[in-house]
């Protein structure tokens, strides 16, 4: 991938469901399906693929760091 392009994707306001399981310590399977449950905001892309919002995401990583769960609703 181009690292031009890369370090836009880096500074984006949105992350992939990869990078949103990386935050959360869980599998992809785990962040589509709580997408699915609408307990994890998302938006889909163009290419109909999930989005998520960083910061949001970052946040919930950070409330439940050290937990062995994420707290739950995560959208409340």
């Amino acid at each position: 991938m181009d690292p031009s392009l890369l370090a836009v994707l880096k500074d984006s306001p949105c992350i992939r469901t990869g990078e949103c399981a990386r935050l959360f310590g869980v599998s992809r399977k785990t962040v589509r399906r709580l997408a699915n449950q609408g307990l994890l905001p998302h938006w889909r892309s163009p290419g109909n693929q999930r989005r998520f919002d960083r910061a949001f995401c970052e946040r919930v990583a950070a409330e439940a760091d050290g937990q062995e769960t994420l707290p739950m609703k995560v959208g409340a």
